[in-house]
This record gives structure tokens, C-alpha cells and sequence, in this order.
């Protein structure tokens, strides 16, 4: 319905913005995303909205994430795209001590965690193409490309960046 568009219209102004503002994209201009196309074109990746109602307390609300569409990458087989998890049984046995221990749990969430990455050490930079399903906050033109400052949302280094990033940081506490 126009009501619910609207809605996730603004959800993805929240999302766009939000990246702009902890600086993990930056909106280029017209001369800088016709140039960047023109002198590296593989490096130039299509992104699209990701929206979905948000299950709360208070009800569902649009909750809309920017994607890249990572497959894309140029250098997909050269970057680290591993990022080791804990398998479920390793997760039992460690919620079975804290539960036998009487311990406290307190779980955390990230908000734009990929975002909030150091910034990117790729040699060749990445930009991304308007969604084509509306485009990106502060863009006047569907011309304009979205210059990748870390490794979002999509990317396949995404969750090893962000793993290196995060052990960095929690290292330094």
C-alpha cells in the first residue's frame, strides 16, 4: 500500500544515511562516478533495498537494509572471505556452563555492524549502482555511484572484515 511504501521509504532513508553518517560510504558525484565507470568498470557492483517487517514489542515496523550485491566482486577469489563461527554444539556446551555456573548473560547487537569496520584495505576500490528499486539517500541523479569506504553489507569479506575489525577493537579494551 502507499502507507507501508512510504514507511520503508523512510527505512531506507534511515539505513542510507546511517552509513553515510559513520562514514562507510560516501555518495559520488556525477564527474566522479562517470570516471570511476569508465577507468575500472568490473569494480562497479549493482546494490539493491533488502525489506522486511521487524517483529517488536510495539508491533512490526520496515526495517530496510542496503545490500551489495557481493557476488559481483572482481576480487572474490583473491580477498579473505572466511570468518570462523562457533558450530551449534560448541554454542550448547557454552550455554550449558553458564547455565550450570548461575552466570549472567547479556547479549549485544551491533547496529550497522558491517558499517563500523575499519576501513577497507582493498587495493582496487569498489563502488555500487543505485538499487533500482529506489535509490540512495543523498543522490539526485540514478547516474551517481556510492563509493564503498569499508566492506558492507553483501560483500563476501563482509563478515571476515568485520571479524578482524571487531577482535582488533575488543583486543584493545
Amino acid at each position: 500500500s502507499d502507507v507501508d511504501k512510504k514507511k520503508f521509504d523512510e527505512a531506507r532513508h534511515e539505513e542510507g544515511w546511517g552509513l553515510v553518517h559513520i562514514d562507510a560510504v560516501r555518495v559520488m558525484s556525477i564527474e566522479e562516478s562517470e570516471a570511476f565507470a569508465r577507468d575500472d568498470p568490473e569494480a562497479v557492483l549493482d546494490s539493491l533495498w533488502v525489506d522486511r517487517w521487524k517483529p517488536t514489542d510495539e508491533g512490526d515496523i520496515p526495517k530496510s537494509r542496503w545490500c551489495v550485491v557481493g557476488w559481483q566482486d572482481p576480487d572474490i577469489h583473491e580477498i579473505e572471505r572466511s570468518s570462523p563461527m562457533p558450530n551449534d554444539h560448541t554454542l550448547n556446551v557454552g550455554a550449558q556452563v553458564i547455565a550450570t555456573r548461575r552466570w549472567k548473560l547479556k547479549m549485544r547487537d551491533v547496529k550497522k555492524a558491517f558499517g563500523q569496520s575499519d576501513k577497507s584495505n582493498r587495493t582496487r576500490p569498489l563502488a555500487c549502482r543505485q538499487p533500482r528499486t529506489g535509490s540512495f539517500p543523498g543522490t539526485t541523479n540514478p547516474r551517481q555511484l556510492i563509493a564503498l569506504k569499508t566492506e558492507v553489507y553483501g560483500l563476501v569479506s563482509g563478515p571476515a572484515w568485520w571479524r578482524i575489525s571487531f577482535v582488533k577493537k575488543f583486543v584493545q579494551l
